[in-house]
């Protein structure tokens, strides 16, 4: 990951446009900076450059390098850490936790000491720029797209504000006919399936997609298979298929029954919105580690009553037993009832949502967290 977005900074430096304004000499004016905070920390260096606020945003958890950087303790064996190579669950071993110790360390000397960032902001900005850490060390306010009720209890700085769900609309979107057709035609349910966007069907393997065929085809339930590719590698009578379709319209279905998704972040927040059941396939990233969190939750410890994850690591027949107890079993059928928006609402962070603390950033032009500039 680290190379990755080096490199996609590195391009940044390569635009003209970007490097005019990167220049000493530019006198351009920003109230703010706003980054991206998965990004290289050389970025971060715009901060001073434009002596303007930084404020960062974080699409998925927290990285141990931010937490790191800003003085919360590392847990390299804690189930928050989700950034080591093998799911942090259970007992661990003495040689497991100090595996992830070297595995977290080393991963933090990467991000923060690494050359690539030490010669971008060399050659990119001025000789007296200060040390970057020293910069993201004061950063005012850093934006967490994460759902605190659904993330392991750990602390965390006063400047690390989490919202979630802006993007789930008030009113579900309409349904094309044809689908809408289809889904009040299945009067004994449906499964909606779907690996997201940044995984094309193309990348999952053959096997995968066979077994997912040989269980639909002996359900009696209807199928939508969001399938990106030309061909299906079997017969499939009983599905829709299609390389995109209105997501929540589709979550707001009453006949849904069972949303089998690769864990990603949008899609567990929908699904939780609409109260929908969930059968977790990780493929990337962090998705095996959410997919954890949210399995080892109790079903009505947030009365939340349906909400159900599972992770499937062995053959189709795993699938097949897991999508008859859900379709089966009587507290995956709950009514979600409506009253329950407002207990699970009272987690989303409203303060942003009138731009009220980039407003209190920008009157004070300081950290929220109290650090002196330097």
């Amino acid at each position: 990951m680290f190379m990755i977005t080096n490199e996609i900074v590195a391009n940044f430096f390569t635009v003209p446009e970007f490097k005019k304004i990167c220049r000493k000499d530019n006198n351009e004016k920003f109230d703010a900076v706003i980054i991206e905070a998965m990004s290289d920390l050389s970025l971060y260096v715009l901060a001073h450059r434009f002596n303007a606020p930084l404020i960062g945003i974080l699409s998925l958890g927290i990285h141990n390098y931010h937490r790191y950087i800003f003085g919360s303790p590392i847990l390299p064996s804690h189930p928050s850490n989700w950034e080591v190579n093998t799911l942090v669950e259970g007992n661990l071993s003495f040689w497991q936790r100090l595996q992830n110790f070297i595995d977290v360390w080393s991963y933090l000397y990467y991000w923060t000491h690494h050359n690539a960032v030490r010669n971008g902001i060399e050659e990119n900005f001025e000789s007296d720029t200060p040390n970057v850490i020293d910069i993201v060390k004061n950063m005012s306010i850093f934006l967490v797209n994460e759902n605190p009720l659904f993330a392991y209890a750990r602390p965390e700085q006063p400047n690390v504000i989490f919202f979630t769900g802006f993007h789930i609309q008030k009113t579900p979107p309409l349904l094309p006919e044809d689908l809408r057709q289809f889904l009040d035609d299945a009067t004994e349910g449906f499964l909606y399936v779907s690996l997201g966007t940044t995984v094309s069907c193309r990348n999952v393997p053959k096997e995968i997609v066979g077994n997912f065929i040989q269980v639909f085809s002996k359900l009696r339930y209807k199928i939508v298979w969001k399938y990106e590719c030309d061909e299906l590698p079997g017969k499939l009578d009983n599905a829709l298929m299609s390389q995109w379709f209105p997501q929540q319209g589709i979550l707001a279905h009453p006949n849904i029954r069972l949303f089998i998704y690769q864990g990603g972040q949008q899609s567990t927040e929908e699904a939780v919105h609409y109260a929908v059941p969930l059968l977790g396939i990780p493929i990337i990233f962090e998705q095996a580690s959410r997919i954890q969190r949210l399995a080892s939750h109790e079903l009505q410890r947030y009365e939340i009553g349906n909400l159900f994850m599972e992770v499937y690591r062995q053959s189709y027949t795993m699938i097949g037993k897991i999508n008859v107890r859900i379709f089966n079993d009587p507290v995956f059928k709950k009514v979600y009832k409506r009253d329950n928006d407002e207990k699970f609402d009272a987690v989303i962070v409203e303060a942003i949502s009138d731009l009220s603390l980039f407003a209190l950033v920008y009157r004070f032009k300081a950290s929220l967290i109290g650090q002196k500039e330097n």
